[in-house]
């Protein structure tokens, strides 16, 4: 089953707790009072175990389940979270202005004051300089465009601006989006 989990201030987690994507972790949660969605989890995030790494085909037996043709088909299950392999993905970028950094960088450093009086001192954080957007196509030929502003997406960034420089970190970023991951969805299609 599909499952938010949320919030996870991942930065202020112990070394051990810190977990990756394809993790098991048990984790205990109670039912967030503000979202009413069925997925929904609000974490005790010093409850969090990590208990190991899945394989490949745990990924595909979890997830294959969970596939869906478009988002119509997710929202007459009443689903709130979907997964959908796209025929087609494109990434574009643009540079953020200054005042949208400024903007970002007080948003960021109000939401750390609120937090810090819970979870202890939280770090600032430099804004991604560019945003990003996903436009794909779905198994019906629907066409979709989101912004790209996961952590994820804008931590890879990041990590590879820092080893390479701009230029190739945003190449690097349109390669894993637009063959790497189109891949890997195909592959994992045709072997379920």
């Amino acid at each position: 089953q599909w499952r938010r989990q949320y919030p996870v201030p991942f930065r202020n987690l112990k070394s051990e707790q810190k977990f990756t994507r394809w993790d098991w972790i048990d984790y205990t949660w109670v039912k967030p009072k503000n979202d009413l969605r069925e997925e929904s989890q609000k974490v005790d995030p010093d409850s969090i175990i990590v208990r190991g790494r899945m394989s490949e085909s745990e990924r595909r037996i979890l997830l294959n389940p969970l596939i869906r043709e478009n988002f119509s088909e997710s929202n007459a299950k009443g689903e709130s979270i979907t997964l959908i392999r796209p025929k087609s993905i494109k990434v574009k970028w643009s540079k953020k202005t200054t005042n949208e950094l400024l903007d970002e960088r007080q948003k960021h450093a109000e939401l750390s004051r609120q937090l810090s009086l819970l979870d202890g001192d939280i770090e600032d954080l430099d804004p991604c300089p560019y945003s990003f957007k996903l436009f794909w196509v779905d198994q019906n030929d629907g066409k979709h465009e989101h912004e790209m502003d996961d952590w994820e997406t804008i931590g890879a960034y990041a990590r590879f601006e820092g080893e390479y420089g701009e230029e190739k970190a945003l190449e690097i970023i349109k390669l894993k989006y637009e063959q790497e991951r189109i891949k890997k969805t195909r592959f994992s299609l045709q072997h379920a």
